[in-house]
């Protein structure tokens, strides 16, 4: 599996879950990584489709225009770049057994 396909699944889990959460970027806490260079989906009415995405941690700390997130989380981010693919937030199902 390669790493952009590693990379799509790991944040399909978990991406755009928390789209409208924006935590104030901080010197010392760059974003792990950003995301952009194809459609983003965030299945919100307000906002269905985003530039970029950054991550820290396994969380969503920013979205908006890809230039906007590098210059607020970092030059050392790393960068994922979709090349045209889609990303869209998963499909969460929670199942209770008695």
């Amino acid at each position: 599996m390669s790493f952009k396909s590693i990379c799509l699944s790991t944040l399909s889990i978990f991406a755009l879950a928390a789209c409208g959460r924006d935590t104030p970027p901080s010197e010392n806490n760059p974003a792990d990584i950003i995301v952009f260079g194809g459609p983003i989906y965030t299945a919100l009415h307000a906002d269905p489709m985003i530039e970029a995405v950054a991550v820290d941690d396994g969380k969503i700390v920013g979205v908006g225009a890809f230039a906007d997130l590098l210059t607020q989380y970092g030059d050392g981010a790393q960068q994922l770049n979709l090349n045209g693919a889609a990303l869209s937030r998963a499909l969460q199902m929670r199942m209770r057994t008695f």
